[in-house]
């Protein structure tokens, strides 16, 4: 009896336990795959919900694309690439907060109005007005664009419409083949003086059969190339070019061709004014933002001081800034030949004094008919007037006036950043 329990109890512990434990486990591993199952089965429902969500809402803003497009064709925009004219906006007022009751709410900035223009004239003179048009039109290759006024930047008439400086350009490359060779020294000098702007109008005389105009106009090209590859990169908006069509900037792209009407109505202080398109160098709209002129002008003997100054073609006004500087070198021959009696700029104390302790071969400047001051290499200040910027190189009295030669040139970058308009 007590052999056959102990037998019994031998096989339960053989048998049935380890039978039993694997049942256990059994449970266990289908509890965690039914967990396992049930989690996987949340994050499918997940997933399908934010779905569901992204596609309302790709839905609905549709929905709202296709309202606000209806809206722009009955309101007769569709199609126009400028949009419906828009109106100045009439000036808000701001409470102040409740927690802050003294505290003044900022200043509104009046709207700038849209049909004001400045425009800059090949004289140097600007006149600012109210153009009594509200659109131009456009003649381009494509067809005629009505661009209104409110959406253009800048106007800049091509060599075609500006008939005295195209005419100007075309007669000095004629005498570049001249049977006189004063006539053809000159005609180079001038040219090279327009600076980059005239590349084109020389590129497009290429291919003739003057000998010497083909020389002469090769010879500016590489100058004109040289000058653009030392170009300071901030001055690179002076690289712009002349070219026969009229330019118009836009508020959403560029476009050339030929400008109407070919002259503008303005309402100035002065009265209703006339500007004929073709005595405009550049036409531009107040943006309620600083604008900033940029230009790149050459001087050499001709704008010796008691010779003449050069006009920059940029009016300045009372408190604009104004950044000059300047390169090259001038051969002062008087004083002697070489490299040791070149001038930069800068002018030099052996080559004698001009006025006001400022030295021979130096650059200067004044502003409309005010007071000479002195330049050098730099020069940054604040106009203290309102005129036309006029360059000169200084010399001592009585060296200019005898027949002496100066060979060489001064390269000037001027930059003005206009001062807000009250």
């Amino acid at each position: 009896m007590t052999i056959s329990r102990a037998i019994w109890t031998l096989l339960f512990v053989v048998l049935l336990v380890p039978a039993a434990r694997a049942q256990e486990a059994a449970e266990r591993g289908k509890a965690v795959a039914e967990e396992q199952t049930r989690r996987a089965l949340q994050q499918i429902k997940a997933r399908q919900a934010a779905e569901l969500k992204a596609k309302a809402i790709v839905a609905e803003s549709k929905t709202k694309a296709a309202a606000a497009d209806g809206a722009a064709a009955s309101d007769g925009s569709a199609g126009d690439p400028f949009g419906k004219e828009v109106k100045p906006p009439a000036e808000s007022k701001k409470k102040a907060p409740d927690d802050k009751a003294d505290q003044q709410p900022a200043p509104t900035k009046p709207p700038v109005d849209p049909q004001l223009v400045k425009f800059h004239l090949q004289n140097g003179s600007t006149i600012s007005g109210r153009l009594t048009i509200k659109h131009i039109t456009m003649e381009t290759q494509f067809g005629t664009l009505k661009i209104p006024i409110a959406k253009i930047k800048s106007i800049t008439p091509g060599l075609g419409s500006n008939s005295q400086l195209g005419n100007q350009v075309n007669g000095l490359i004629e005498k570049l083949g001249s049977n006189v060779f004063a006539d053809r020294e000159t005609s180079e000098k001038e040219l090279l003086g327009f600076g980059l702007p005239v590349r084109d109008a020389l590129k497009r005389r290429l291919g003739g059969s003057n000998e010497e105009r083909q020389r002469r106009l090769k010879k500016l090209l590489t100058a004109l190339a040289e000058i653009a590859a030392e170009q300071d990169e901030e001055f690179a908006p002076s690289a712009a070019t002349w070219i026969e069509r009229d330019t118009v900037e836009t508020t959403k792209f560029t476009v050339y061709g030929s400008i109407s009407p070919k002259s503008f109505q303005v309402q100035s202080k002065y009265g209703l004014l006339t500007v004929k398109l073709g005595d405009i160098l550049t036409a531009t709209r107040d943006f309620g933002v600083p604008q900033v002129i940029r230009r790149l002008i050459s001087i050499d003997q001709k704008n010796l001081v008691q010779r003449g100054y050069k006009n920059s073609g940029i009016r300045v006004e009372k408190g604009d800034k104004i950044t000059i500087s300047a390169d090259g070198t001038l051969a002062m021959t008087p004083w002697g030949r070489g490299s040791r009696y070149m001038s930069t700029p800068a002018g030099g104390s052996r080559y004698g004094t001009y006025k006001n302790g400022i030295l021979g071969g130096t650059l200067i400047a004044k502003i409309g008919s005010g007071s000479e001051f002195k330049i050098g290499t730099e020069h940054r200040f604040v106009a203290p007037t309102s005129g036309v910027l006029q360059f000169a190189i200084a010399m001592q009295q009585g060296f200019s006036d005898s027949g002496n030669q100066f060979p060489g040139t001064y390269n000037i970058r001027i930059k003005v950043e206009k001062a807000a308009t009250k």
